[in-house]
């Protein structure tokens, strides 16, 4: 199975269930270029990386930019590469990750990165000072 498949199944099993435990709505889909695109999120919840890839839809993969670490869990690691995550080390200047990345663009893909590096929790006071 291909990648693409695999992201559309995944993406079909994970919708309906995601839909009843966090219902949203995607505004302004229409004004998503064709074409390469480097998404930035603030990464306030877990499910950040999932309500970014359903408002995209299941026809604009998105290639979500994941610490290492997460590719290494059994499983899930496994399911998250097959669906075209891909890892970065945190704490350092990861230059395979960023190439990993602009290679993504140049072929046209829609790329997606949290430029904090980590949750941000506006209740714990936490802010962003992306530098």
């Amino acid at each position: 199975m291909s990648m693409r498949s695999f992201y559309k199944l995944i993406y079909a099993v994970l919708w309906p269930f995601f839909n009843l435990v966090h219902p949203n709505r995607a505004i302004g889909r229409e004004h998503i270029p064709e074409g390469a695109v480097l998404v930035c999120g603030n990464h306030t919840a877990l499910s950040d990386p999932l309500l970014l890839a359903f408002a995209f839809g299941w026809e604009q993969q998105v290639r979500p930019m994941a610490k290492a670490e997460l590719l290494q869990v059994p499983v899930i690691g496994w399911v998250l590469k097959h669906v075209g995550v891909f890892g970065v080390e945190r704490g350092r200047s990861d230059v395979v990750a960023i190439k990993q990345a602009m290679t993504y663009l140049k072929a046209g893909e829609k790329v997606l990165i949290y430029p904090e590096g980590t949750r941000v929790r506006a209740s714990r006071g936490d802010h962003s000072d992306p530098k």
